[in-house]
């Protein structure tokens, strides 16, 4: 299990919040307990974090159990290891686990050397409002699904025909003030 390496913290939304305030240095990897490759990645994370530089720390986050943080770093996948640096802003990069420990390191150390150099191109980031809306909008998703009185595969038809039905009464609301204006300025011309 996953949850035998001891060394490495599991983040909580809590602990996130918390890092982007006191921390500049945050390594974050995303893991499924059943995930055998998972495995792998929190083994080599466990001897990269005995060689890391003291000032980063490292983290882990359980994608099922947290959907707000799965989707404001915008995981593309599992396992997945994100590195966050606060040099004048906070910027995000997914770091490549393939290789030794010692070469992942070494691609972390390059990373937060370089950091400066490429932050800022992406457009929604786990730090801006596009992010945090992206986040936001998971957590709220996963606590409908569990008070959801309907079974998801009944939802996932009702609510395209509920929000059909009511875009139907808009648009007949739009063609009868459009037949109404149209009336309006015809009396005007008489």
């Amino acid at each position: 299990m996953v949850d035998a390496y001891s060394g490495i913290v599991e983040a909580t939304k809590h602990d996130f919040n918390t890092y982007l305030l006191t921390k500049q240095q945050v390594l974050m990897a995303f893991y499924e307990n059943s995930d055998p490759e998972s495995l792998q990645v929190m083994s080599k994370l466990e001897k990269v974090s005995a060689a890391s530089h003291s000032d980063l720390h490292i983290c882990k986050v359980n994608h099922k159990n947290n959907p707000y943080l799965t989707a404001r770093l915008l995981l593309t996948k599992v396992p997945e290891v994100h590195l966050l640096i606060k040099d004048k802003q906070w910027s995000a990069y997914t770091i490549d686990m393939d290789g030794e420990p010692s070469e992942i390191a070494e691609r972390i150390s390059k990373q937060l050397q370089n950091s400066h150099l490429d932050a800022g191109k992406n457009i929604c980031t786990p730090f801006n409002f596009c992010g945090k809306m992206l986040a936001t909008l998971a957590e709220a998703s996963v606590a409908f699904d569990r008070i959801l009185p309907l079974p998801r595969w009944l939802a996932l038809l009702l609510i395209p025909a509920f929000m059909a039905y009511i875009g139907r009464f808009i648009i007949d609301g739009m063609y009868a003030m459009e037949a109404r204006v149209k009336l309006a300025f015809r009396k005007d011309d008489n």
